[in-house]
Formats: structure tokens, C-alpha cells, sequence
């Protein structure tokens, strides 16, 4: 019997994979790196540990919602203030009056107020799960009004593994659907900052996935491959459409740079998201993120050099 089957016996090794799974946090803790909770609220939604923590919506601000008349601008200033329940609650009365052709307009937007709030809650260690159940509920919604608008995938993407939260595999089990709708929201708009975001955080998670977590997830589902490039490429992508869209893209960009081991690079950028021009209550939260950023890496051995 090898020594790693007597120290690590199947069933240590099995509540090991689950404890790394509920706490994502420590998927990207390595010595020397920024500790997990620099990603933590950064990216995407939490299916092995996904964050997302979005100071600003697109607001997907689609030519459909002009050419429907929907009354949603509101809605969308208030989620850009970070007012994201009283945007839900005028999101439900526009729901009550708008057509049937112009629902989906109001509905996708609520699955997404609910979903920022519920990521917000999360970074404050406040109740976030039935904020995420009630997106997941609204986003079901939205997409069998219109499954063919991306951000009807999108917001289908974001909240499938996050309402799914009493067993973690439900969570792996969702796993390709989730590729499948926001691989699908990209390729309907692939303009959208937004988009190329979440998609980014998805990939950049999966590069940090450890082998233990994918063996785990091995009899259930086939976890997709990823790389730090495939991430970058798609935040970078997304601050090129928008640039200063929102302080968490920047602060992706720097940590998949440092991932890299191109340190130059992401000192540069951590220092543009350490003075990013907030616009809400998210934005200085995560300004706040790369403040300890640039202070934990300011004395790690591989990237001092690039803060004299």
C-alpha cells in the first residue's frame, strides 16, 4: 500500500475535495500568491468557488429594451448606485403592467438585481441565499420568455449553481449547463464588457481547479479545461469594450497577470484598480481588495522588484 493511501485513505481524501468545494477561498491560496480572498469577491458565481462581485451592471443595456419601450432605464441607474433592491421592486410593478413582448426586458434585469445584491451580501458575510434562489427563480423565468437573448443565458449561467446550495453535487452536476449558457451569452453578444467578465472569471477558475477537485468530480460530470490565457483574454476583452466599466475587471486582470508570473504587469494593473474612480459602494470595496494586494505583494519575494 503506497504511503499517500495510509496518510490520505479515500475517505480523508473525499472530505478533503468537499471541504476545498464549500470553501473556495483556499483554491487559490499558494505561498507567496494573494490569498484567496483576493479573488474571493472578484470572480464570477461560486460553483467550485466562483466569485463574482460585479460593481456595475452592463447594465446590458440592449436595443431591444429601446425598440420595446421598456421602462427599465431606471432600474438600470439604480443598479449602476448599487440600489439593487429597490430596483427589484420596481422591476415587479413594470412587470405587472409591461406586454407580454416586453416582460422578458423586465424580468432578466430582475434576476440580475437580485443576483448583484446576493454577491454583495456575500462579500459583507450577510445572508446571500435566498437572494440567489429568488435570481435563479426570475432567470428561469426570463428564459422561457426568450431563450434566444444572451442575457437571458447569461443570467441562467450565473444563478443555476448558486441556487443549488444544500449539496455540493448539484453544484458539479450543473457544471456543463452552466458552460453551455454563458458560453452562449458571449457568442449572442460577444460586445458586451459583461459578458466577456463572467466568462473570464469562469475560465480563470477552472485554471486554478485543483487535480483532487476534478477527480472528484470525475464519476459525476466532466469538469471543462481552462487556462490563465483563456481568462485574460477575456478580461482584457471586456475593459477594451468599456474601459473602467467596474473595479473587479482590473483587479481579475491583475491576479491572472500575477498567476502568470508576470509580476510587472500586474503590479501596473493592480495599481490602476488600488485608484480606480469608484462609482458605489462595490467599486470602494473592492479598491480596498487591491490596496491589500499590492500590500501583500510588495513583499513577496517574486514581485518586490517591480515596487522600488
Amino acid at each position: 500500500m503506497s504511503w499517500r493511501r495510509i496518510l490520505f485513505p479515500p475517505s480523508l481524501r473525499l472530505a478533503r475535495a468537499l471541504w476545498y468545494l464549500r470553501n473556495p477561498r483556499s483554491i487559490t491560496q499558494t505561498p507567496a500568491q494573494p490569498p484567496a480572498n483576493a479573488l474571493p469577491v472578484a470572480l464570477c458565481f461560486s460553483l467550485f468557488g466562483f466569485f463574482k462581485s460585479s460593481s456595475e451592471p452592463d447594465p446590458l443595456e440592449t436595443a431591444d429594451a429601446e425598440k420595446s419601450k421598456c421602462p427599465v432605464s431606471k432600474a438600470d441607474q439604480m443598479m449602476k448606485r448599487g440600489e439593487y433592491l429597490e430596483a427589484v421592486q420596481l422591476l415587479d410593478k413594470l412587470a405587472e403592467m409591461a406586454e407580454p413582448s416586453m416582460k422578458h426586458e423586465v424580468i432578466w434585469r430582475k434576476s440580475y438585481a437580485l443576483y448583484l445584491e446576493g454577491r454583495l451580501r456575500q462579500q459583507q458575510n450577510l445572508d446571500y441565499k435566498p437572494m440567489f434562489k429568488e435570481a435563479y427563480a426570475a432567470a428561469k423565468e426570463a428564459f422561457e420568455l426568450n431563450p434566444d437573448h444572451y442575457a437571458s443565458n447569461l443570467m441562467m449561467g450565473l444563478t443555476m449553481a448558486e441556487a443549488k446550495v444544500h449539496w455540493i453535487l448539484s453544484k458539479v452536476r450543473a457544471l456543463p449547463d452552466v458552460v453551455k449558457y454563458l458560453k452562449t451569452a458571449v457568442d449572442l453578444n460577444p460586445s458586451s464588457e459583461l459578458c466577456q467578465y463572467y466568462y473570464g472569471s469562469f475560465c480563470f477558475v477552472l485554471a486554478v481547479l485543483p487535480k483532487f477537485a476534478r477527480d472528484f468530480a470525475g464519476p459525476f460530470v466532466k469538469v471543462p479545461e481552462s487556462s490563465f490565457e483563456d481568462a485574460l483574454f477575456h478580461f482584457e476583452r471586456a475593459e477594451s469594450l468599456q474601459p473602467e466599466f467596474m473595479c473587479r475587471n482590473q483587479v481579475a486582470i491583475a491576479v491572472t497577470f500575477y498567476k502568470m508570473e508576470r509580476y510587472e504587469e500586474a503590479v501596473k494593473w493592480m495599481r490602476k484598480a488600488a485608484e480606480f474612480p469608484a462609482k458605489n459602494l462595490k467599486d470602494e470595496l473592492d479598491m480596498k481588495d487591491a490596496k491589500g494586494f499590492l500590500e501583500r505583494w510588495s513583499t513577496a519575494k517574486q514581485s518586490q522588484a517591480f515596487f522600488k
